[in-house]
């Protein structure tokens, strides 16, 4: 849907004229029984990957090229999603070394980023 309403809008602004490129991060969600699956990011190939939380029915998989953060898939993990989805459209993504920190996670990161302090864990 987000992406369909992007592109609605480009189609709209071309249409009367403003110069507007569609440049919006891709973001994804399906749910499927009891299981929500959420994708942020576009990855166009990854080198590295990590995977945040502890068990088999919600995770992160954050995915690096070298240093940079490319995207995140999460299952049953809707505050890494959100998080995920500021911190890419923002470039602010953690390094690999960074995101596997003992007590890291997305949201704190997030909130490190925004007060302009170091990274917290947890």
């Amino acid at each position: 849907m987000q992406n369909a309403v992007g592109h609605a809008r480009l189609v709209a602004e071309r249409l009367t004229g403003t110069s507007w490129s569609y440049d919006e991060l891709p973001w994804f969600w399906s749910d499927q029984f009891t299981t929500t699956l959420q994708i942020a990011g576009f990855d166009e190939g990854h080198d590295s990957e990590l995977v945040l939380g502890d068990g088999p029915d919600a995770f992160s998989v954050l995915l690096f090229r070298g240093e940079e953060l490319r995207a995140v898939e999460s299952v049953n993990r809707p505050a890494d999603h959100l998080a995920a989805r500021r911190l890419l459209d923002r470039g602010m993504g953690p390094t690999p070394g960074e995101a596997g920190a003992p007590g890291f996670t997305l949201k704190g990161h997030l909130a490190g980023r925004r007060e302009g302090s170091a990274v917290p864990a947890g």
